[in-house]
């Protein structure tokens, strides 16, 4: 799975799953890519053949989500983690 972002200002990208059960992971920025500035008006991949993670999609399956952030400052996870 990959997932395209194309924001009108720069800004941080995060990527929020939701997965069927309700649990929420930090998909980007992550360990293997920590750097998620983007630039306005720019399409971004992620991830893209630069980075060293896959996407995967596994069971169970059900309803999920996935929610693409762009803030104008970065956002601290651990405030807003639970």
């Amino acid at each position: 799975m990959t997932v395209t972002v194309n924001a009108n200002k720069p800004g941080y990208l995060y990527l929020f799953y939701t997965d069927a059960s309700g649990h929420v992971t930090l998909l980007f920025p992550n360990a293997y890519h920590r750097d998620n500035h983007i630039e306005a008006n720019t399409k971004v991949v992620v991830p893209n053949s630069n980075m060293n993670f896959k996407l995967r999609t596994a069971a169970p399956f059900g309803k999920e989500y996935l929610q693409a952030i762009v803030s104008l400052k970065p956002i601290n996870i651990q405030s807003v983690s639970g």
